[in-house]
């Protein structure tokens, strides 16, 4: 995607629903890093990866058995995790539409989020039970019990925990169900570099800015609260520049981990129908948060960070909302309804006549037009000037063409944003025959197409397995 040839006249936020997509039996949604994929995940354990241009389905993943909880991209793009009801997480290789790697829990996983620059660390929300760290180098699996205040560790099982990366790759931010939020060092797991109480609801949502610098928490008691976190830019600005002289050959000294820094900003709340929020999001360029009703609206408010006033109050269907994500650069979102209806929600187009006249002029009223005397004289045909003597020639008639560069990066937006996090730099090919899992190629009925393999119905029980033990349809 070329960020300088987006219009900048666009608005920043979408005003309208562009089209649907019915009966995608999806319940969670990821946008990957640069915008062109979207990931879906199915409630019968299938997982959709749509190509956001023409929204075909590239890739149908078959693995987990239970309903998919939760999604998360690597930066490069190649790496997916999903985290679902059957206990599992599993990471996938969209090169090959593999599982490359599966992890068993005790407990279903209701949350999943990838290092942002270090594609083999996660980090995993368990239901009722501490997060716990990944590592799929080594296959070691560390839980965070930091995450619980000391005085609710001995009914943990009555604590929910909420985990994700910040924007370094060096913070675990966690918040529980319980209204705790705490700041745990990737260096030391175990005592945590920050710790405050939002309220004494859940914290449902964590919110980064595509920067970093910005984070919106939503909590169950109605508000949505925004903070700037100032030692990240400094932190992406550092890195850049190493990875620069690394690039060079200059070498490069080591990064050193910034101290923790937090500003409370804004708390943003629907003063009249006073609804819930099931997630928000950050948008124009960080200058507005959007958050997505939870109840029986569909609706999306947006804010305007500078002011803390509603600006836009966006309608849906009279279907409830159940979640939504937002495109990382585009002024584009995609809401889910619980019918399984997936919208997209997009600006306004707006004609542009000067691109097919560079002098047309738009106007606001009629004006009568005032013809020129000589607008439609004939004219005689004009004569060449000569060179020399003698006619110009053809070739001196052509104009050279303007060289226009498609490789060399503009300065300005190739930023540590843009890195891949350590992998050679990837992009999912698009097949016009079927993608990799046998899918069909149309984004439409995918319902039929996710339905699972039959060893991977899950057995219907009233009673859950004992823990670390997993029953099995033979």
């Amino acid at each position: 995607m070329n960020i300088p040839l987006i219009e900048s006249w666009l608005d920043a936020y979408p005003t309208q629903i562009d089209f649907s997509i019915p009966d995608t039996n999806v319940v969670a949604l990821a946008f990957n890093r640069r915008g062109n994929h979207l990931a879906g995940a199915a409630a019968n354990g299938a997982v959709i990866v749509w190509d956001v241009d023409m929204w075909s389905v590239l890739r149908l993943l078959h693995g987990h058995a239970a309903s998919v909880t939760s999604l998360s991209w690597s930066r490069s793009g190649r790496y997916l995790v999903s985290g679902g009801q059957d206990w599992r997480c599993i990471v996938w290789d969209m090169s090959t539409g593999e599982a490359v790697h599966t992890f068993d829990f005790d407990v279903p996983v209701t949350n999943v989020s990838i290092h942002p620059f270090k594609s083999h660390l996660l980090v995993a929300s368990l239901q009722s039970s501490p997060p716990v760290l990944i590592d799929t180098r080594t296959r070691t699996t560390t839980p965070l019990p930091a995450a619980i205040p000391p005085e609710f560790r001995d009914q943990a099982r009555d604590v929910d925990v909420l985990a994700c990366w910040d924007a370094t790759g060096h913070y675990i931010f966690t918040g529980t169900s319980k209204g705790h939020w705490h700041v745990l060092p990737l260096a030391d797991v175990t005592t945590p570099v920050f710790t405050d109480r939002l309220a004494a609801h859940a914290i449902r949502h964590f919110a980064f800015a595509r920067s970093g610098s910005h984070l919106a928490a939503t909590v169950n008691d109605k508000t949505i609260r925004t903070y700037h976190l100032p030692y990240v830019a400094g932190y992406l600005t550092d890195r850049a520049r190493v990875a620069a002289q690394v690039a060079r050959g200059d070498g490069g000294e080591e990064v050193p981990v910034p101290p923790f820094e937090c500003v409370p900003m804004l708390k943003l709340q629907d003063l009249v129908n006073r609804n819930s929020w099931c997630s928000s999001a950050w948008a124009g360029n960080e200058e507005f948060v959007i958050g997505a009703t939870a109840g029986r609206m569909h609706e999306l408010n947006v804010w305007n960070v500078a002011t803390g006033t509603l600006v836009k109050l966006l309608e849906g269907p009279s279907e409830p909302l159940l979640a939504f994500a937002w495109h990382p650069v585009l002024p584009v979102c995609v809401s889910l309804s619980q019918k399984g209806t997936m919208y997209v929600w997009n600006t306004k187009p707006r004609d542009r006549w000067s691109a097919f006249a560079p002098d047309f002029k738009e106007i606001e009223d009629n004006v009568e037009y005032e013809e020129r005397e000589d607008e439609f004289d004939l004219v005689e045909e004009l004569t060449l000037p000569t060179v020399n003597g003698g006619a110009v020639s053809a070739a001196a008639k052509v104009t050279k063409p303007a060289f226009v560069d498609l490789v060399t990066p503009i300065e300005g937006y190739t930023k540590v944003d843009e890195d891949d996090d350590g992998d050679e730099p990837w992009a999912l090919t698009v097949s016009l025959d079927h993608p990799v899992g046998g899918a069909p190629h149309s984004a439409m009925g995918v319902f039929a197409a996710t339905q699972p393999p039959a060893a991977l119905v899950l057995v219907q029980r009233d009673d859950p397995p004992a823990r670390g033990k997993r029953r099995r349809e033979d």
